[in-house]
């Protein structure tokens, strides 16, 4: 049986797949916004946004986005992590999700989605993070 991995190493795949994760939506806000403009005509949600009837209302969408970075950023650094990393995960899930619900899937985002929520279960902030800071009191 192997030993049990170092936290720095799940500390270390937080950090990458959250920096990631916040860099790709922040520089694909410009066509994320764009997207809250769309025809509601052209609304065919997969996955979890499935059972809404429409698009949801465009201040809404936007709200999502940005709460999704402001946690994404909370997640990455490892702060409150126990409630900002499931809260990332299904950010993110939700905002991919509305995304992909007006064109092709792109099979990527699920991909990303599926790590971050790996890792915002996980106890990925017991190193390298401002929770792992606050409880040695430095």
């Amino acid at each position: 049986m192997m030993a049990p991995a170092p936290p720095a190493r799940l500390a270390a795949f937080r950090i990458l797949a959250g920096a990631f994760a916040v860099g790709y939506l922040v520089v694909r806000l410009p066509y994320l916004l764009d997207v809250t403009r769309l025809d509601p005509a052209h609304w065919d949600p997969p996955g979890v946004l499935a059972v809404l009837d429409g698009p949801p209302a465009a201040a809404l969408a936007r709200l999502l986005i940005a709460l999704t970075i402001a946690v994404g950023i909370a997640f990455t650094a490892g702060w409150r992590f126990r409630l900002t990393g499931p809260a990332f995960a299904v950010l993110l899930l939700a905002t991919l999700t509305y995304r992909n619900s007006w064109s092709h899937l792109f099979h990527t985002d699920n991909l990303l989605a599926l790590h971050v929520m790996v890792v915002g279960l996980a106890p990925a902030a017991d190193h390298w993070s401002l929770d792992a800071r606050r409880v040695r009191g430095t």
